[in-house]
């Protein structure tokens, strides 16, 4: 691509004609009638169309330090792909990583519409560290350099920290060893992992050695406003954060959240918000697992997690539209109990069913039992109605009403928030106290919370795991994993239900007649080959082992 003419004076006929011939081959790709400016002041940052393009060509001239015109249809043909690309001066994957970070920094929602073709006259702060970030990718490694730049060397070895999970005195520690090892003059950082000057210990309370000192908890958090700034970035993506209102079919299928009563319920209650498509809907999810993978150590990691419910079907669960919040470090977990405000442990363990969970202890198990749940099944059902095999009564209760937000409020009334310095100490309750709250949720906060039909949900992949867990384990007769022992037989016998699997006693022995469920040598073969045999999806199933 001849490129002789941009160093023209911007006044000549040649130059004007180079800037046509340009435009005229830049454009014939172009799919929304708009590419990005290469002018000094909008450096590839923006797209704009054909004519505010030629205009700010002539006005402030081509960008000098993007030489070859990657976005703009230039092609290599007289040297390979691997010199194009580590070519001292071209580095397209460090400057596309760099454009994208420019405008997350800079760009609003719908600043297109706002600002139409306007551009800033001169460069804000955002762009300055734009400039510095161009300048640091056309600068050598060390003089002679041909395969890295200072800032694609960084990025690649920050890449590599990320994969491996180095440790940033690791981190550190390396960077101190290259910078030794590559040539003088080279411009290698010896550190790049900030450091605050805090001490990583509590300092409050004596501390006796270096043995029993205490960790301060850290929280990572992640704004998020400039990643919901980076989805309408993408015209494509731009289309489907509107999907939700422009594009759903309503046809009855429940499908996607916005299907839901508590979706519709919501807009509703909400107008003004509802009516804009590209406000933002998002759900959050939190779960711990084990970084180390070292299942002996109880270290665990809660990552909390958005899910933009603004998308499709088919793209809103997907791992990269995830967007992490914050993360949080330890071994106590972040889980439902947290979130909500309502334990989930003890008699009124269901915080949708409030104070009206159904529940009693096991004699011989010594565990809280949820039994009553023909509560939930259809007016009429026969098995409302057969007290011979679950249970010794009719069910005649309706299913429990989920609290209202109001109603959450007038619990809240009852007892005073807790204060994270004195979480340990037992909050003081009335004689006439009820309830299962052991903190006042912040996401009462939110001004729309108290309208919001459906506030917190369980975690349904953990619970069919668990309940998988349990019929395989009684069905394979696993030691330990069974839920078939001698104190559930007991407490069979105590509730007076399933006669026919009530333990003899013989002396002091019991003996357990064989259920129908108990299988044979031979069909838990069966049942092994069959499970052996399973396909499914790759990561839609956990291993069986």
């Amino acid at each position: 691509m001849d490129k002789s003419w941009i160093s023209l004076n911007r006044g000549l006929p040649e130059y004007e004609e180079g800037i046509k011939k340009f435009l005229d081959q830049v454009f014939s790709r172009a799919e929304d009638n708009k590419a990005l400016c290469l002018c000094r002041n909008c450096n590839n940052g923006y797209r704009h169309l054909r004519a505010t393009i030629e205009f700010h060509l002539f006005k402030w001239g081509f960008e000098t330090t993007y030489r070859r015109w990657v976005y703009h249809g230039e092609e290599s043909s007289d040297e390979s792909e691997d010199e194009v690309m580590h070519e001292r001066h071209v580095d397209a994957n460090t400057y596309q990583m760099i454009y994208d970070y420019h405008r997350a920094e800079t760009w609003v929602m719908g600043v297109d519409e706002v600002l139409g073709e306007q551009v800033p006259e001169s460069p804000n702060e955002n762009a300055k560290k734009l400039y510095g970030l161009l300048k640091d990718v056309e600068e050598e490694l060390y003089p002679g350099c041909e395969k890295y730049s200072k800032l694609s060397f960084i990025v690649e070895l920050f890449q590599m920290k990320c994969l491996h999970g180095l440790s940033n005195a690791a981190f550190d520690t390396l960077f101190k060893i290259l910078k030794k090892a590559l040539p003088p003059n080279n411009k290698s950082p010896e550190s790049i992992c900030p450091i605050c000057g805090e001490s990583r210990w509590n300092q409050g309370g004596e501390i006796r050695s270096q043995r029993n000192k205490i960790a301060r908890k850290v929280l990572r958090y992640f704004p998020l406003t400039p990643g919901l700034q980076r989805l309408f970035m993408s015209s494509q993506i731009a289309a489907a954060m509107r999907w939700h209102k422009e594009d759903h079919v309503e046809d009855g299928v429940l499908r996607h959240p916005a299907d839901s009563i508590a979706w519709k319920s919501f807009n509703e209650k909400h107008l003004s918000f509802a009516m804009e498509s590209r406000n933002a809907r998002l759900g959050l999810a939190t779960d711990g697992f084990n970084p180390f993978g070292n299942m002996s150590t109880s270290y665990s990691t809660w990552p909390v997690v958005l899910i933009l419910y603004n998308l499709p079907p088919w793209l809103c669960m997907k791992q990269s539209y995830f967007m992490i919040s914050s993360v949080v470090p330890g071994p106590k977990s972040l889980a439902y109990g947290s979130i909500s405000g309502w334990s989930t442990k003890g008699r009124l363990a269901c915080s949708s069913c409030n104070i009206d969970t159904s529940s009693f202890r096991l004699k011989y198990g010594q565990k809280q039992c949820y039994m009553d749940y023909r509560r939930f099944l259809p007016v009429g059902h026969p098995w409302r109605r057969r007290k011979s095999v679950i249970g010794n009564n009719h069910e005649v209760r309706l299913p429990p009403k989920p609290p209202s937000g109001d109603y959450v409020l007038d619990q809240y009334a009852n007892f005073e928030q807790i204060i994270f310095r004195n979480a340990n100490r037992k909050r003081k309750r009335g004689d006439t106290k009820g309830d299962n709250w052991k903190k006042k949720s912040i996401l009462f906060e939110l001004p729309y919370w108290r309208t919001q039909l459906v506030r917190h949900n369980l975690d349904v992949m953990h619970i069919e795991k668990n309940i998988c867990d349990g019929i395989l384990g009684t069905l394979m007769g696993l030691e330990g994993k069974s839920k078939d022992m001698i104190k559930t037989r007991l407490d069979l016998e105590e509730l007076g239900i399933m006669q026919e699997l009530h333990p003899f006693q013989s002396g002091d022995k019991y003996t357990l007649p064989r259920a129908r469920y108990t299988l044979s040598m031979e069909e838990k073969r069966v049942l092994c080959k069959i499970l052996k045999d399973v396909k499914s999806p790759d990561g839609y199933a956990s291993n069986v082992s």
